[in-house]
């Protein structure tokens, strides 16, 4: 089922170089998503979600920052559209110049959507909502040098 257009964003994105990739709402629920696993999924519905804490993070990402990690043996970026959805593109580390390049063309198409819907004046949630864990913040752990993400388990 197409959700307002995000799932051909989605779905143009995953192109030669760029394995996965998906739209997450504030609240971490998938918004659209083309060839990523359930455990991928989840793994980034946590990043999007309780890992990404910090007010110095949280403003360079609504600033247009891209935050980049690794997963397995690939690498992870997300970009937040409109101060309301992350964008996320999953990709082979040697790849990571044309994973970018998507990864922008799709935060502005998905950016283009969301001010559709609610105007040009989409800039977030309004004040005095949510909480500290509301929006993107600091992955703290990646800061560290350890590793977010789910190990596969044996078949």
């Amino acid at each position: 089922m197409e959700v307002l257009g995000f799932d051909h964003i989605v779905k143009a994105g995953t192109t030669e170089g760029v394995e996965g990739t998906a739209i997450f709402d504030r609240d971490g629920r998938v918004v659209a998503s083309e060839i990523l696993s359930d455990v991928d999924l989840v793994a980034l519905k946590g990043v999007v979600t309780r890992g990404l804490r910090g007010a110095q993070l949280v403003s360079r990402l609504l600033r247009g920052e891209q935050f980049t990690f690794p997963l397995d043996d690939r690498e992870v970026s997300i970009l937040v559209a409109a101060r309301c959805v992350f964008v996320v593109a999953v990709y082979k580390p040697e790849l990571r110049s044309t994973a970018s390049d998507v990864l922008a063309t799709m935060r502005d198409e998905a950016a283009a959507i969301v001010r559709s819907i609610v105007g040009t004046s989409a800039t977030g949630p309004p004040p005095g909502g949510g909480g500290e864990s509301s929006g993107p913040a600091e992955l703290a752990l990646a800061e560290l040098g350890i590793t977010p993400g789910i190990k596969p388990g044996k078949a």
